[in-house]
């Protein structure tokens, strides 16, 4: 009579970690894949909603000879210049008798919280930034024009710096909300466009997941 050999069927504690880490790392990389494509359609979005204000614009200036104009500031360090500007951008598309821009999300068309002014919004929650105002000066710094978008500590600000003198920049801050970025201590949470740099504004005119109209 032959005997069968008898295994133990269990598992040991050993082999249950590691396949609760496989499983782990499993579901990490499918999260980050999910992050990344939304992300990526939302980019995706923003860029044809930038087209569709585009061409509302354009509509604007042929049956009023100009593109709206707005305030001096560019950008502010907590959005009231940007959602000022916009105002301005809102109210050429839909309260100069026409509705230029029609079939835009009525979600993305909603009060702001922060300044109490209706704005049209990006995908990412933060007002689109429309800024027409080509002979604004740059701001200076301790006296000197550098001839680049200067940040101006003493009244938050940038002024002038627009890139598109023959029209208007138009942008969104992208999915980290913002652009620029000071890496000094008065204003930790902006963004380095330079890691690392002890340089606080870089030259160039947006942060680097920006989303824009510009001509380089």
């Amino acid at each position: 009579m032959i005997k069968k050999s008898q295994r133990n069927q269990s598992f040991t504690l050993i082999e249950i970690l590691a396949v609760v880490v496989v499983i782990l790392l499993l579901a990490g990389i499918m999260l980050g894949l999910a992050g990344y494509a939304r992300k990526s359609t939302q980019s995706q979005l923003t860029r044809v909603q930038l087209l569709l204000l585009t061409t509302a614009l354009e509509n604007y200036k042929a049956d009023w000879g100009y593109y709206p104009s707005t305030s001096p500031v560019r950008i502010s360090c907590f959005i009231t210049a940007e959602s000022s500007n916009n105002v301005c951008l809102y109210n050429a598309l839909f309260q100069h008798g026409k509705n230029y821009l029609q079939g835009f999300p009525p979600g993305q068309l909603r009060i702001n919280n922060f300044t109490g002014l209706t704005n049209i919004f990006d995908v990412f929650g933060t007002p689109f930034n429309y800024y027409n105002s080509p002979t604004t000066p740059y701001a200076l710094v301790n006296g000197v024009n550098t001839n680049a978008n200067v940040f101006n500590q003493s009244a938050s600000y940038i002024l002038g710096g627009q890139v598109n003198l023959a029209s208007y920049d138009l942008f969104s801050y992208g999915p980290d909300q913002i652009t620029f970025a000071a890496t000094n201590a008065v204003y930790p949470y902006w963004k380095s466009y330079i890691a690392g740099s002890t340089v606080a504004w870089s030259l160039k005119s947006s942060a680097d997941d920006d989303i824009t109209n510009f001509r380089r």
